[in-house]
């Protein structure tokens, strides 16, 4: 059941969600915290077209050699969505961290093919794990607090369609229906704001590229309802929570992206930071970013690759966001991507899951 709630009942929401801001209780299980010191990257596009997997050591100054890691599936490359994920093992007791990814789109099949598949992925093999209601490319997830990938939105391009639906995908690997999104929409970005609320962010719609609206779900009482409208409408955007060091508030941040009409796409080197319940600008990026990915780490939030159009160079560059006392600033890691990419699925994934 979905319910769009009236102007009284979402102001109610609003007021709670401004006591939420500053006393976080426990957050979604997602893949965007420090129990690693390991960052694996999968899938996207890059100079090499068909990029191998890599695992990069951020506390090595180099990066450290740990370029062996399976790769996808080839037939889909680009647009997927993902998180580390535990499945359910042989024995019931236990369970089995790997990293699930879904859906995506090849652009160099003729016709152009999109995927339902979801696969998952350690650093030895990759198999089938599950198969989606809907074929979506550039959908966006999250880990829900019952530890199942909710999956929503997207694109199905052998359609030409956006799409509403949003479906959880199990540790059993069952597909099970979720609420339907306020809007048909894609490549846009889903974030846990606490145990109860999540936020859908920016996207495209069928008739506007580059949207500037933002949706709270209630994952308790199945609510949809309009949160505030960001200062940028985006697509191709990142999404992520840092910790501020003084405050200790987890600060929602979006960055980069773009905005494309008839005649020419505008690529933004922006930052917007959620703060009291609304959208206050941060720091500019060094540059214009988009189709990047975004994780946690510790307290900083990485920014990771993605394409800058101005300079039509494809990205290696791995940013940190810090923030103290909810003033924020970018640095740039001296550790980098070894090929460069956008599109991709990346994961914090703990040393047991690399061989280095």
């Amino acid at each position: 059941m979905m319910i769009i709630c009236d102007k009284g009942t979402m102001n109610i929401y609003l007021s709670l969600l401004s006591l939420l801001s500053v006393f976080i209780v426990t957050s979604p299980k997602t893949v965007d915290y420090k129990h690693g010191t390991k960052l694996v990257v999968v899938n996207g596009l890059g100079d090499d077209v068909f990029p191998e997997s890599e695992v990069i050591d951020l506390e090595s100054d180099t990066g450290g050699d740990c370029n062996h890691w399976t790769n996808f599936p080839n037939y889909v490359v680009f647009g997927g969505t993902g998180a580390l994920f535990d499945i359910e093992s042989a024995k019931e007791t236990e369970k089995t961290e790997v990293l699930l990814i879904c859906g995506g789109v090849n652009f160099y099949q003729i016709p152009t093919f999109t995927s339902n598949e979801c696969f998952i992925l350690d650093n030895h093999s990759s198999k089938l794990f599950a198969t989606m209601s809907e074929k979506r490319a550039f959908a966006a997830s999250l880990i829900t607090n019952d530890y199942n990938l909710w999956i929503t939105g997207g694109l199905n391009y052998d359609t030409s369609e956006h799409i509403s639906s949003t479906e959880y995908i199990l540790t059993n690997g069952e597909s099970v229906k979720g609420p339907e999104l306020p809007l048909a929409i894609g490549d846009h970005t889903v974030i846990g704001i606490n145990s109860t609320f999540s936020m859908v962010i920016g996207g495209t719609l069928d008739i506007r590229n580059g949207i500037d609206f933002t949706f709270y779900y209630d994952h308790y009482n199945q609510v949809w309802f309009d949160g505030p409208y960001l200062n940028i409408g985006r697509s191709a955007h990142g999404t992520g929570r840092v910790t501020d060091l003084i405050t200790r508030e987890k600060l929602v941040v979006v960055t980069g992206g773009k905005y494309c009409d008839d005649d020419s796409c505008q690529i933004f080197d922006s930052t917007e930071i959620l703060i009291d319940g609304n959208w206050v600008l941060g720091p500019n990026l060094p540059r214009s970013i988009s189709a990047h990915s975004m994780v946690e780490y510790g307290d900083s939030l990485l920014l990771i690759g993605g394409i800058d159009y101005d300079s039509e160079q494809i990205l290696t560059s791995i940013l940190s966001l810090t923030c103290e006392d909810r003033i924020c600033f970018w640095t740039e890691l001296s550790q980098k991507l070894y090929i460069g990419r956008y599109g991709m699925v990346t994961a914090i994934i703990p040393d047991s899951m690399t061989d280095c």
